[in-house]
């Protein structure tokens, strides 16, 4: 099937009548183009009302006819304006007798007729061509998704986070909207800057390696390679480079050079501790393995443990609790409410 032939006579049909964006969920998925999260959109819809579904298979039978239709490669509308308008100031015979018998409001009726034709079917090519197709990814609690952009870009999408790329190869630049976290390595590209949209502002790069958290109260980009610069909308800006990190707060940027990349673990899977207090300790182990782990007794937040965790290799949140207890010659108990709790002697 030619599906831009099918396309252009399919939604010279429904235009009159589908909103924009039902339209490109319903032009998708005749031309099976349709990816996770808008096939889901899709089935909400189609499955709504029995009228949806009924419509749906009326406009599906209308798209395979028109894909049976001869159309040509282009359309040159002046030239065939001009044709148009020399066949009416030049009538044959047979076409001189109809128009006589055929009323000026008649003529009328139709020029306008066929002049909104004609302008429906131009504004709808123009539209798709210019409006910017978006593939959506998320995911869900726990889990992660390693996601290959076509310029070539890896991004590494965190558990409960959402993705919007547009289309690349329609823009001058590479656009993209985070919700969440997510760990990117750019594709270089010095035609083409790399643009993360946040809620508070925009990330602007070349290429390089960042991670960046995006929460409703809380913004964080750390920068493990290369340089970043951020926008916010008010148009203020601040750089980072290699070990840095830009913070958004309310409004407030801050820049400061960052060696604990323990953040980042949910990537790397890696911890790493250096003379660090316990309590830090658990704080971070708590975030990668998603668990509630806390200590027993005050005296042992003053505990420093120093030793990397290698969590790459499966291991779990019971061997690394082990390891510590093990250190310290202490025990780690779980309660009702599922909390790990590791307490013994402080001394």
């Amino acid at each position: 099937m030619n599906s831009n032939r099918g396309f252009v006579t399919f939604h010279c049909l429904i235009n009159s009548y589908h909103t924009m964006n039902q339209y490109l969920l319903i032009h998708k998925k005749l031309a099976n183009q349709l990816n996770q999260a808008e096939e889901l959109l899709f089935n909400e819809w189609i499955n709504a009302t029995p009228e949806n579904l009924e419509e749906f298979q009326a406009l599906e039978q209308i798209w395979r006819k028109s894909s049976e239709l001869k159309l040509p490669q282009a359309v040159n509308t002046e030239k065939a304006f001009t044709k148009l308008s020399l066949k009416i100031q030049k009538p044959t015979q047979t076409e001189e007798v109809r128009r006589l018998r055929m009323k000026p409001s008649s003529l009328l009726r139709y020029a306008v007729a066929a002049s909104v034709l004609i302008a429906i079917c131009i504004g709808s090519i123009y539209f798709f061509k210019s409006e910017p197709q978006i593939q959506s990814f998320a995911t869900s609690n726990r889990e992660k998704k390693q996601i290959k952009l076509e310029d070539g870009t890896l991004v590494f999408l965190n558990s409960n986070s959402s993705l919007n790329v547009e289309d690349f190869s329609r823009s001058t630049e590479r656009k993209l909207e985070l919700k969440g976290e997510a760990y990117f390595e750019v594709a270089k590209d010095p035609q083409r800057k790399f643009i993360v949209r946040l809620a508070s502002g925009n990330i602007e790069v070349l290429g390089t390696k960042f991670n960046v958290l995006s929460s409703s109260s809380l913004e964080e980009i750390t920068v493990t390679e290369g340089h970043v610069r951020f926008t916010t909308k008010d148009s203020k800006s601040v750089d980072a480079i290699v070990n840095q990190k830009i913070k958004i707060k309310y409004s407030n940027l801050e820049v400061r050079d960052e060696q604990d990349f323990n953040e980042i673990a949910w990537h790397t899977n890696v911890l790493q501790f250096n003379n660090t207090e316990l309590s830090e300790v658990c704080k971070d182990l708590s975030k990668y393995y998603s668990a509630n782990i806390s200590l027993g007794k005050e005296c042992l937040y003053k505990l420093r443990f120093t030793s990397p965790l290698d969590l790459s290799k499966g291991g779990n949140i019971i061997q690394s609790l082990s390891i510590i207890c093990k250190t310290f010659n202490l025990q780690y108990s779980k309660n009702q409410d599922n909390t790990y709790i590791i307490d013994g002697n402080c001394e």
